[in-house]
């Protein structure tokens, strides 16, 4: 038995689908919540609440004993260490507090439907003193936490400009790469659409839409995004331009190509880009280390690579993008 049990709160593709996708699982490595929690033993999934019976089905036939459709239907009698919810966000609050007594929580993002849900579920996340990780993952792939530990400024040099490519929604796909830049190149002072937003059916989130903007950091760098139709084409990327040199990470955020300084193909006397060179495998531990990092905050022994404090700013940052549509693409600035 793992130390930790579990309760999975939607068993959909990120909770369980997705392991059966070879191509997907080439690039993230246990790129599900259910291989994830299962890798080192910490953590052992003994209950799914789910609305499908396929789901409830499928969750049988892995061997987890319980499956119900609603958080009202679990065993009155059978305690959770842990709850990860990895559904729609509608309900959150309801659901944890019928969950009395989990020590840590897992949300995949958003952590709920409107700010105030957000406000409302982090304090009692914070009443209740939970361990809490919110699933940016891409927070705890030993990539970008090696770029954020500084190898991005030998790369790069100081960011002076980025740019970036999402689609299937603001809250559903840009909250990634906004919650990354970020991570890479400090906080967010500042944010301005450039284009009206596009309500998309293809995002899990309610209300959900593409939106082109920019934000700014505290540095000055300016990080322009742009959205796809994902039934065109895919793609997440983001790209940093600056003194010493670029990254480009595209590939759904995969794949990792550095242009150093050389002579400039035109005007030697002056330094250009230099041709791209791979950097980092292109294979992401994301989930493995999310959890292991996860279960040392559960004991006491670290903290958590993304907690709720993290994915407030972030939602806070996709609001001030979408009022700045409604008012006409006005800048608006970030406490």
């Amino acid at each position: 038995m793992g130390r930790y049990s579990a309760v999975i709160l939607g068993f959909g593709r990120i909770a369980y689908g997705l392991s059966a996708n070879q191509a997907y699982q080439s690039y993230y490595r246990h790129g599900t919540h259910y291989q994830a929690m299962q890798l080192d033993g910490a953590f052992e999934p003994v209950a799914v609440v789910d609305p499908s019976a396929e789901a409830r089905a499928l969750a049988g036939q892995l061997g987890i004993g319980i499956a119900v459709a609603d958080v009202a239907d679990l065993p009155g009698d059978r305690q959770f260490d842990v709850a990860v919810f990895c559904g729609p966000p509608r309900g959150r609050l309801d659901s944890l507090s019928r969950l009395p007594g989990v020590r840590g929580v897992i949300f995949e993002k958003p952590l709920a439907e409107s700010a105030e849900e957000a406000e409302a579920l982090a304090d009692e996340c914070r009443g209740r003193k939970l361990t809490v990780q919110v699933g940016y993952m891409r927070r705890s792939d030993s990539r970008f936490r090696r770029l954020a530990a500084g190898y991005l400024a030998e790369l790069v040099g100081k960011p002076r400009a980025g740019y970036a490519l999402y689609g299937n929604g603001l809250r559903n796909n840009a909250a990634h790469i906004v919650n990354l830049v970020e991570f890479l190149a400090g906080p967010i002072v500042e944010v301005r659409a450039i284009g009206a937003p596009a309500a998309t059916a293809q995002s899990p989130v309610p209300g959900d839409c593409n939106v082109a903007f920019m934000v700014t950091a505290a540095s000055g760098a300016n990080i322009c995004f742009d959205a796809l139709d994902f039934g065109r084409v895919r793609e997440l990327s983001l790209e940093f331009w600056g003194d010493g040199g670029s990254l480009t990470i595209n590939s759904e955020l995969t794949e990792f190509h550095h242009r150093g300084l050389a002579p400039h193909r035109l005007l030697p006397s002056s330094n250009g880009y230099g041709d791209p060179v791979r950097v980092f495998p292109a294979e992401s531990d994301a989930f493995p280390m999310m959890y292991r990092s996860f279960a040392k905050a559960l004991a006491g022994e670290g903290a958590v690579d993304c907690g709720p404090d993290e994915a407030l700013k972030t939602e806070s940052i996709l609001d001030a993008v979408v009022a700045s549509a409604a008012q006409g693409g006005r800048v608006v600035r970030l406490a």
